[in-house]
């Protein structure tokens, strides 16, 4: 899956067009308490970053490891996550 971000360059006006492409792992609710188990909590959504790529520009391999780094932080962020569910989920 992919959602795309805009990585800052200098100023807003100057922002790259970033494909950020990432996994998604729904998360479950907890379960309630059976004769067997005093129930299991739940867990929210699992994304995680794959890979990122410029948009409209080439990018030398030596800044690869800066966008990667860029992208990933974007997709921990509370909006770079909570674009990557709802793009997961429509």
């Amino acid at each position: 899956m992919n959602i795309t971000g805009y990585c800052p360059f200098g100023n807003e006006e100057d922002a790259l067009e970033v494909r950020i492409e990432f996994s998604y792992t729904p998360g479950a609710g907890p379960t309630g308490p059976s004769y067997s188990s005093g129930g299991e909590p739940g867990y929210g959504a699992e994304i995680e970053f794959v890979s990122a790529k410029l948009v409209h520009h080439a990018l030398p391999a030596s800044l690869q490891p800066w966008l990667d780094e860029w992208a990933a932080d974007y997709l921990a962020s509370d909006y770079g996550r909570d674009k990557a569910i709802d793009e997961a989920t429509s």
